[in-house]
């Protein structure tokens, strides 16, 4: 199962990409700023909330069967 977590650089979404690859699950982390460092075998998407198509670009390239939605505009 792959989950994507939009906002995955913040504080929770960082904390639930680290236990979702601990238990060794794919795990894609949606951010304006991308970890450089994600857990695991997480990858790192740039990409903006407001920008549909790379939203649904990168849960199409990365066959993405849940999202974990943490980001917010400030």
């Amino acid at each position: 199962m792959t989950t994507l977590i939009t906002g995955g650089s913040g504080l929770i979404g960082s904390e639930i990409a680290t236990e979702l690859a601990a238990r060794g699950e794919s795990v894609v982390c949606f951010d304006v700023d991308p970890p450089a460092d994600p857990p695991g075998e997480s990858v790192a998407v740039a990409g903006d909330i407001t920008d549909e198509a790379a939203l649904a670009d990168a849960v199409a390239t990365h066959d993405v069967d849940r999202l974990v939605h943490l980001a917010a505009m400030i």
